[in-house]
């Protein structure tokens, strides 16, 4: 399946996610091309108590904000907290 928006996912009911910034960085990983830019993919692993994330460098500069929104994000009881669609 895919989502566009947040608000799609059907949080308690997937298990894994992946998330790409565009879809030139999603065609290259499922082609599985050597070209496929490092920290082109956020892989989420979700569980009933935690949520795994997985990159290629967690310690890039451009990666900092998305751990630190995560980060955030976890803080929340996310699952009992509803999404708004703008």
């Amino acid at each position: 399946e895919k989502y566009r928006s947040y608000s799609e996912i059907p949080i308690g009911r997937v298990q894994e996610l992946l998330f790409y910034p565009n879809a030139e960085a999603e065609a290259a990983w499922d082609a599985d091309s050597s070209d496929s830019p490092p920290n082109s993919m956020l892989y989420l692993i979700l569980s009933a108590g935690s949520v795994t994330a997985v990159l290629d460098d967690p310690t890039a500069a451009e990666m900092r904000p998305v751990i630190e929104s995560l980060r955030s994000v976890l803080r929340m009881d996310i699952l009992n907290t509803y999404a708004e669609a703008e």
